[in-house]
């Protein structure tokens, strides 16, 4: 109470992450990522939200990341238990699951035209070629060892091969064979920015001091470029590659047919995310702390500034964290941290909606599914999958700690 006497002791049974009080609600709202589990404590009674974790078993271990791996599937990485979930779209069912045993920091990516996923097990150092998942099994059809630690990934469908930068090379992987066929010496630490289907190309930063282009038939670097690098983002449909400088304040955009700089500007400020709308040939730049975007054309020229703050009245802290363009419904997605999506129309580049998450919410990864309508949001520290319509923004589900689902409409 005032006076600092202990009125009363609220056993939990797990530790508990971060909590806070509410003047509003009179209410404290205490989190457990441990446990899976938020609580809400008024008037010195407490309130599980959905079920106590000491009888329930955990699905929802830190969701990282949502896939959307077509009609049928979609997928959740699990950070804290290493763990990989299919769920049905139409029904938001759990179908499929798999222990990675790999570290919290896997990563997907899709490498099979037919359907199959390709896991990169970054703590045992192995590449796991799933199954195609359309049905939502899972199960792996080839471990492949790498014996080097792996940074990141990607493939030329074509060439029908899978290329992993690790700590000091590009390690080659033959897709059809699922078997390590080259090894290429980058002379640095190499990140993969993007691959050219087209034009069987690979990109790779190298020690964020140039870039160099790996050709998809030799398997050899064919041409590099020395430029100071920030944050780099590959605009495969107008064969761009754009440099954000490591002082967050300089652009440059680069042919990707032959690493020419054909632009450069100054910006107006300090810029530390990156994202490319290619089917409006725009680049948004944003200022997480002053929650400022800005938009300019493929000419490096300023088109406009959206001002984020405007739809977060009242918010303590809206920095946006994760910034996520998408062709398919034309819109840019920008998460903040502790509960809110901005929308953005990327014609106009006018907010047109702001989604308000779960309370303590920390949203990680979205992803759209338009062919369901919907909007899938990675809620990390309160173990959940959020579930939004695509249409009006509204909560249609909620995929709780243990998998299950939650209708709303």
């Amino acid at each position: 109470d005032m006076d600092g006497k202990v009125v009363k002791n609220i056993p939990i049974g797990y530790p508990l992450s971060d909590f806070k009080f509410s003047e509003k609600t009179s209410t404290v709202y205490a989190l457990s990522r441990a446990g899976g589990f938020m609580l809400t404590i008024k008037n010195g009674k407490e309130k599980f939200i959905y079920k106590k974790p000491e009888i329930v078993e955990t699905k929802l271990n830190w969701p990282n990341n949502v896939t959307v791996g077509g009609s049928k599937t979609f997928y959740v990485l699990n950070d804290f238990s290493n763990s990989y979930l299919a769920f049905e779209p139409e029904i938001l069912k759990l179908n499929g699951e798999l222990t990675l045993g790999g570290g919290p920091y896997s990563t997907i990516f899709t490498a099979d035209p037919k359907g199959g996923t390709y896991i990169i097990n970054k703590g045992i150092k192995e590449l796991w070629h799933l199954n195609p998942t359309h049905l939502g099994i899972i199960s792996v059809m080839k471990k492949i060892p790498i014996k080097e630690n792996i940074i990141s990934g990607t493939a030329l469908y074509s060439a029908k091969k899978i290329y992993l930068a690790t700590d000091s090379s590009i390690i080659v992987v033959d897709a059809k064979k699922d078997e390590v066929i080259k090894t290429i010496d980058i002379k640095g630490r190499p990140t993969i920015v993007g691959a050219d289907q087209e034009r069987d190309k690979i990109f790779v930063n190298i020690d964020n001091k140039s870039l160099a282009v790996i050709d998809g038939n030799s398997d050899a670097v064919e041409n590099s470029l020395k430029i100071d690098i920030g944050r780099v983002l590959f605009d495969k449909t107008n064969s761009r590659i754009y440099v954000l400088g490591s002082d967050k304040k300089s652009l440059s955009a680069i042919d990707s047919a032959n690493l020419k700089v054909v632009g450069q500007t100054n910006l107006d400020d300090s810029y530390n995310e990156m994202v490319v709308a290619p089917w409006v040939k725009k680049i948004y730049l944003l200022n997480s702390g002053k929650n400022k975007l800005s938009v300019l054309n493929s000419s490096l020229k300023k088109i406009t500034t959206v001002d984020i703050n405007e739809s977060l009245k009242g918010v303590s802290a809206p920095q946006a964290t994760t910034i996520y363009p998408d062709e398919k419904t034309n819109k840019i997605f920008l998460a903040h941290r502790y509960g809110q999506i901005t929308v953005v129309d990327a014609v106009l580049d006018k907010i047109i909606a702001t989604i308000n998450l779960p309370y303590a919410a920390n949203p990680t990864s979205l992803k759209t599914d338009p062919e369901n309508n919907r909007l899938y949001v990675a809620n990390k520290w309160l173990n959940q999958v959020q579930v939004y319509s695509l249409t009006d923004y509204t909560l249609m589900a909620e995929i709780d700690a243990q998998g299950n689902t939650h209708w709303l409409k």
